[in-house]
């Protein structure tokens, strides 16, 4: 239902939006970073902190970095660069189990879980950045901890070219919990998770929340450390609610064995779920641009909706609160606007989708027994069914034609300066 592609613009889009929301600045054991935060910084300098491909020196391999975090103190960190980069790229949050807790980010390369298996080559060629943060041995869990790991998430989504609608969180044990409740807490912030034996409490907030998020749990049968009852739980509730959730259950599998079982198994395909690539999500490239020549432009007017499979080419007239929060946005380009407009789109999406099901409905009724009806039917569960698939894409194309200001300011007559058009 969720798969995404976006624009090759965002990252830079990403830039402004988050200019106001650095809690936290990510500074490389080599200084690479500085430890002010960007409010601090003239605006002249933000873009000098986006970190490319070209000046990437380590590449398909784990670096040690630290942030400081307001209100939470340092945070180690390891940041797997992929061999080849391009911008857009996913995103993959991991969140460690308690015996990772303390000071030392070397332990979690040797526990037998998803940091051992990236830095062993284990799990294959990743094709996606990946974040896995240390917690202090201080700290209880990482579910208490929601803001500093947003946080942390927010300053690599500025410094790298990360697609901000491509970021998966996933954890084991206090891991799977913390996966849990911050996708709970930040559900917009999150396009998949994958919680490995965590618990969570299953209640009409969370529900509400993780039913906008795609959902893979994974609990052993024989978990007697964690009781896999509330991942089970959650995940019939969601369905119920029309979520996208599933859950996988290693049978006679105990606590300490469902990372190994679900991370290495090649049929599984978890990473590329986690990366959004995987069959369920559709195999597409997450950035494409329209290379168009003058006579091109001529003869299709630079539409931009006539160059791509991914944009709702039915623009329904904007709310009153949509107008509202795209001013605000447009005014204080912060990521709490961002979210809160992010979050209006959604709910204007479900709207349309809960009428076309209601004349889905009425077709049914007013076609049975009626020849040709099956027909009927059948072309318009399929146009509902498109509609779900590419749930995310719609979301994130009304997203970026509200937020990008070269998009907003587009002229068709002014359409023979761009050499590219782009696709979402």
């Amino acid at each position: 239902m969720k798969n995404k592609k976006t624009c090759f613009a965002w990252i830079l889009v990403f830039c402004v939006v988050l200019s106001s929301f650095a809690g936290c600045v990510a500074e490389k054991d080599s200084g690479a970073f500085s430890g002010e935060s960007t409010n601090d910084m003239p605006e002249s300098s933000l873009n000098d902190r986006i970190v490319f491909s070209e000046t990437i020196e380590e590449q398909n391999s784990l670096q040690a970095y630290h942030a400081q975090i307001e209100g939470f103190g340092n945070m180690d960190y390891y940041l797997f660069v992929p061999e080849q980069t391009r911008d857009l790229m996913p995103l993959v949050v991991y969140l460690h189990s308690a015996s990772g807790k303390g000071d030392d980010l070397s332990r979690l390369t040797e526990m037998d879980s998803f940091p051992k298996y990236l830095n062993t080559g284990e799990m294959g060629k990743v094709e996606a950045f990946v974040l896995i943060p240390l917690l202090p041995a201080s700290e209880k869990g990482w579910a208490e901890n929601g803001k500093a790991v947003s946080d942390l998430i927010g300053e690599i989504m500025v410094s790298y070219p990360i697609d901000p609608g491509n970021v998966s969180l996933t954890g084991h044990s206090i891991g799977g919990t913390g996966t849990w409740n911050i996708a709970a807490e930040y559900p917009s912030l999150f396009a998949r998770i994958a919680p490995l034996s965590g618990g969570v409490r299953v209640n009409d907030r969370n529900i509400t929340a993780l039913k906008e998020v795609s959902v893979w749990a994974f609990v052993g049968s024989e978990d007697t450390v964690i009781s896999p009852n509330s991942s089970k739980q959650m995940v019939s509730e969601l369905k119920k609610a029309q979520g996208d959730a599933k859950i996988t259950v290693h049978s006679g599998a105990s606590h300490e064995e469902v990372p190994r079982l679900t991370y290495l198994d090649g049929s599984l395909g978890v990473l590329n779920w986690l990366i959004g690539a995987s069959p369920v999500q559709g195999s597409v490239e997450w950035t494409a641009s329209v290379s168009l020549t003058a006579s091109q432009t001529a003869d299709d007017e630079m539409n931009m909706y006539k160059n791509s499979d991914f944009i709702e080419k039915e623009q329904p007239e904007l709310t009153e609160e949509t107008k509202r929060l795209i001013s605000r946005y447009q005014k204080d380009p912060s990521l709490e606007n961002y979210l809160s407009l992010r979050e209006e789109v959604i709910r204007n999406y479900d709207a349309v989708l809960a009428r076309k099901e209601a004349k889905l409905a009425e077709l049914r009724e007013e076609t049975a027994g009626k020849v040709g009806g099956e027909a009927k039917v059948a072309e318009m569960e399929e146009i509902v069914q498109e509609m779900y698939l590419t749930y995310w894409d719609r979301i994130n194309s009304s997203m970026l034609r509200f937020s990008d200001e070269r998009l907003l300011k587009w002229k068709i007559a002014d359409a023979a300066k761009y050499e590219y058009i782009p696709v979402m």
